[in-house]
């Protein structure tokens, strides 16, 4: 049996907020581009994605080699194939060299809490992280990609492979498999899963994925720690985009998810939202000044434009934030307009207030996402289960 050199590297409990009383278990990242090597930087010796490097009968797979609260440590390599089909109840074997892998089919891995021994979970499809579809080792239709901490990775090393998670719809909450609400939690009124994405920063579309629901309580206007302001820290419904404040760079705002319509100063209707939509910044518990900003304005210039750039939008309480209208730094800040205060065209876009079909020329003013660390906006957790 192929066996590949050990990737020691410590990782550190996350203790990010959570629901469904997994707080202390560390699992997904949402990240777009993989690495062929080891977690440690060796030359893998046996592809996951592809499933070749292995003997007949075998498969490529992670193997766990510490799992604790305090430790969780793993790598790659040639396990005997296992018999469990996708979606099925899988569990792994104890932690070690020999015995941490799971019993799932090959081209399978068991998606389960990376801080417990001997886990249970469920089989899920390993994926391409840089593959588009129909490229080969990409998600099917309403699945994407998406990578977990410590599973094909140790701590914040990139990872190799993802598993394909559902699709959905940030505003609804609907899962695009199969049209369940709350992504399928057991009891919609209280979801213990949720719709979870961030504006993408490169030239990969925005992409939405069902995941472990964050603490339910932290709704609208709900600031996070930085330290705590993993991708999911918030409900459903909610992302940590911004900072508090211009002067407050220690916390994120849980910010609500919105549908936006266009608004500048002859047509204010649709400032917190796409009035009648039900999806408005006020439906979602903001306060009254909050507006509904365009998605589009939050994604990279080289992001591909999408029904979500257009469709879904992000409620920014603009009164928090000032910039530099003169590109002069001897010169004070001036406050961020309302949507309602700008002309229609160029002035209302540059803000993210009104729809474009083609990227502006010219950059979006509209603050952008919080300096959190690459791990922070593109990781879930909870989402195990």
């Amino acid at each position: 049996m192929k066996k590949l050199a050990f990737g020691a590297l410590f990782i550190g409990l996350l203790t990010a907020a959570c629901g469904g009383g997994s707080s202390s278990n560390a699992d997904a990242k949402i990240i777009v581009t993989a690495d062929a090597a080891q977690p440690d930087g060796s030359v893998a010796a046996c592809n996951v994605t592809a499933q070749t490097g292995c003997d007949p009968g075998e498969k490529c797979t992670w193997i766990r080699v510490a799992a604790s609260t305090t430790q969780q440590l793993g790598q790659l390599g040639c396990v005997p194939d296992g018999t469990v089909a996708l979606d099925g109840a899988c569990m792994y074997g104890a932690a070690g060299t020999a015995t941490g892998y799971d019993n799932c089919q090959k081209g399978l891995v068991c998606l389960a809490n990376s801080t417990v021994d001997s886990a249970a979970g469920s089989c899920r499809t390993i994926c391409d992280l840089a593959a588009v579809a129909p490229a080969a080792g990409a998600c099917p239709t309403n699945y994407g990609c998406g990578a977990y901490i410590n599973l094909f990775a140790n701590g914040s090393d990139t990872a190799v492979a993802g598993v394909c998670d559902p699709t959905c719809d940030p505003l609804t909450q609907i899962r695009d498999t199969d049209q369940k609400a709350a992504c399928g939690s057991t009891d919609p009124a209280n979801p213990n899963r949720g719709c979870y994405g961030y504006p993408s920063s490169d030239a990969t579309p925005t992409e939405f994925r069902c995941s472990g629901a964050g603490d339910l309580t932290f709704g609208a206007g709900h600031l996070l720690p930085v330290a705590d302001a993993y991708l999911n820290a918030c409900a459903p419904g909610f992302i940590p985009l911004f900072y508090a404040s211009t002067t407050d760079h220690n916390n994120v705002v849980c910010t609500g998810f919105c549908a936006p319509g266009d608004t500048n100063s002859t047509a204010k209707a649709n400032a917190g939202g796409k009035v009648g939509s039900g999806h408005t910044c006020q439906d979602g518990g903001a306060d009254a000044a909050v507006e509904c900003r365009y998605l589009w304005a939050y994604e990279d210039a080289t992001t591909p434009l999408t029904k979500y750039s257009h469709g879904v939008g992000v409620c920014f309480d603009y009164s928090k934030f000032t910039y530099d209208d003169d590109q002069n730094a001897a010169t004070p800040n001036v406050p961020n307009p309302s949507c309602t205060e700008l002309a229609t065209g160029a002035d209302a876009i540059s803000w993210g207030c009104e729809d474009v079909q083609t990227r502006p020329a010219f950059k979006s003013k509209v603050p952008f996402r919080s300096a959190l660390t690459a791990e922070q906006v593109e990781t879930l957790k909870g989402s195990w289960n």
